[in-house]
């Protein structure tokens, strides 16, 4: 689909080449009227495409919307809508950030898009950074496959090149980024979200990812002392004009480490799915807090999932299924995840198939339904997943080629036992 720049700059292309053809021979008390004319024009044209197009491409109907919103009765009426940064250009996330709508998703994608956020945080570009943000939200920007441009935006601030490997210097050199961004453009919410992603992060490096009994008594200290500047760093930013869809999953993920009881989450919840409600990242967040390991109880997080797609209704919510399952596939331990859950994967099938009808299919998407077809027991899925994949086998996905390979074979009959890793 067009983008709206792309098609304000051809509709501005076309007006000037008739005006002009229309001035060389008219009387002057005629052209300024065509001239004022043409000004009011351009300035309806923009108001339009700035305020209306974005609603256009949003890919649900208005009753999906309504019932996504509706999904306990807690949604606060007064819920702020998504609105753009004061002052900066609406550019399409590729004119700053190198890629497309087209572009190709996966881990490897998300990540070198990440690392040129990163590098323009390190040049101190932060107008470049806040107006690509804005042009992210405000265009719901998204990789193929359906993953938000903005979600991998923010993964360039959250942490260091290196990742759960950075070096203390380096964590400090991030975050000191960061601090001078907020401190130059104090009513920039992408810095303040930024800076709070950072924090949540560099806490979970104090406390580590093992279980709670695992953590030194330092660990927990650092863990609890970062998550407070963190929520206060948002809080701080909750006071600005602007409002961002990310806002809400950093401050989901602090809600978790804070362990917040039900109320409390649900509020910010549902919150955040009023202001975007098909920022898919809201409804895995919560899901995950419905694990038992944090505030759930088993069979809790796949009711949720559930009650998730029959209120999305159509296709937004079979989406939204999926996408949830397939999160929290990664809690398991391969074909455990269909034993111990109450997943449906007929369910799964159907929402990977709505999402690859409306955004397409990266290559790690497709391996990634190979995989759970395999899990799932479904030979035929699983073919159909390797015909369209060949031999693009995506390491991230299997670790090694020989798995690949293994569930490949199985697929195709060739070998009974495989796909059973």
């Amino acid at each position: 689909m067009p983008q709206p720049d792309q098609i304000y700059i051809l509709v501005l292309q076309t007006l000037l080449r008739t005006i002009s053809a229309l001035l060389k021979e008219t009387p002057m008390n005629v052209r300024r009227l065509i001239i004022s004319s043409v000004v009011v024009g351009v300035l309806s044209i923009s108001a339009f495409l700035l305020y209306f197009w974005p609603r256009f491409i949003v890919e649900s109907d208005a009753g999906a919307i309504h019932n996504l919103r509706g999904i306990s009765q807690s949604a606060s009426k007064k819920t702020p809508r998504m609105v753009e940064e004061p002052g900066v250009a609406s550019k399409a996330a590729g004119d700053s950030v190198t890629g497309s709508s087209d572009e190709e998703g996966g881990y490897y994608a998300y990540q070198t898009y990440a690392a040129q956020v990163r590098e323009l945080l390190y040049q101190e570009r932060f107008e470049l950074l806040d107006s690509t943000a804005a042009g992210l939200r405000l265009g719901r920007s998204r990789f193929r496959g359906g993953a938000w441009k903005l979600h991998k935006f923010y993964i360039g601030l959250e942490e260091p090149a290196d990742g759960k490997k950075a070096t203390e210097a380096e964590w400090q050199h991030q975050l000191s980024e960061i601090r001078k961004w907020t401190e130059r453009y104090p009513d920039s919410i992408t810095a303040r979200v930024g800076l709070g992603a950072a924090l949540v992060n560099y806490a979970w490096k104090a406390r580590g990812t093992g279980f709670a009994d695992t953590v030194s008594d330092g660990g927990w200290r650092l863990f609890r002392e970062r998550l407070a500047q963190a929520e206060r760093v948002l809080n701080e930013a909750r006071r600005l004009k602007t409002r961002c869809p990310h806002w809400y999953a950093i401050m989901q993920n602090v809600a978790t480490g804070q362990g917040w009881d039900a109320g409390r989450y649900d509020q910010l919840f549902e919150e955040g799915i009023a202001a975007e409600p098909l920022y898919h990242y809201l409804y895995s967040n919560k899901a995950q807090y419905l694990l038992p390991r944090w505030r759930g109880a088993p069979g809790d997080w796949e009711r949720f999932a559930e009650e998730v797609r029959v209120r999305g209704g159509g296709k937004n919510g079979s989406i939204l299924y999926y996408i949830i399952a397939s999160d929290l596939s990664g809690y398991y331990k391969g074909r455990a995840f269909f034993a111990e859950s109450d997943v449906s994967w007929a369910k799964m099938k159907q929402g990977f198939a709505d999402r690859d009808d409306v955004y397409g299919a990266n290559n790690q998407d497709l391996n990634e339904m190979s995989r759970l077809a395999g899990w799932a027991g479904d030979p035929e899925a699983s073919r159909k997943f390797f015909e369209r994949i060949g031999d693009d086998w995506d390491s991230h996905t299997w670790g090694e080629k020989k798995y690949f390979d293994e569930f490949k074979a199985w697929a195709f009959k060739a070998s009974p036992t495989a796909g059973r890793r």
